[in-house]
């Protein structure tokens, strides 16, 4: 499970170029309804190899080693990265403009091992659909506290319209850098709990840019 090691990490660095201590290629794909309304997205998250063998161990699944879960095994083990309670930090946000879009629980779990690797997908729903003239959207998936790199490197994949643009728009790294540098600063020499630690993770992710006209 993620435990959080990188706040002493992070705190004995020199600089703010310390590294997350797990790298997920992610996915974005925007979901609409039958209104052409922008109604959700569907999180796609690969871990690398060895944290997947790790979970493998941890829940003793693919006990024969064949590189594939039986469907009870991926039906048991859907969704164990939406456990919050047991460590996993990873999350989604939306925005229209400066706004915050609020999003549902994670639904639909899924997952699957392939070529060694771990691929986990949901659905986050929009509580209130957004009506595709309003304007672009962008969305990130990250781990609040930057144990996790999430690069978004999976195409999106338009579920229910086919006539939106859809653009990645790189995290801007150095900028990052220099907040965590700033945050590091503050809190050497003080007695502080890593379960507060700022989150930074955000200005680390990459974001999918959704734009819409609306339907004819």
């Amino acid at each position: 499970m993620i435990l959080r090691p990188l706040l002493a990490l992070l705190l004995c660095a020199t600089s703010a170029a310390a590294h997350p201590h797990l790298f997920i290629d992610s996915g974005l794909s925007p979901v609409f309804d039958d209104e052409g309304r922008l109604a959700g997205v569907r999180v796609v998250w690969v871990y690398d190899e060895l944290y997947s063998l790790m979970m493998l161990e941890d829940y003793g699944l693919d006990p024969d080693g064949d590189g594939a879960l039986t469907k009870e095994e991926a039906a048991g083990f859907a969704g164990f990265d939406q456990k919050p309670e047991e460590g996993f930090t990873g999350t989604t946000r939306a925005y229209l403009g400066e706004a915050e879009l609020p999003l549902g629980p994670p639904v639909l779990p899924l997952v699957v091992l392939s070529e060694g690797r771990l691929a986990s997908s949901h659905v986050r729903r929009f509580e209130t659909p957004v009506a595709a003239d309003a304007g672009a959207v962008e969305i990130r998936t990250f781990d609040p506290t930057y144990y996790a790199a999430f690069s978004l490197s999976l195409p999106p994949r338009p579920e229910g319209r086919s006539d939106c643009e859809t653009g990645k728009v790189a995290a801007d790294v150095e900028a990052a850098n220099s907040v965590l540098e700033a945050v590091l600063k503050e809190l050497q020499g003080t007695d502080f709990d890593d379960d507060d630690f700022p989150e930074v993770g955000e200005r680390y992710a990459d974001t999918l840019r959704v734009t819409c006209a609306a339907p004819s």
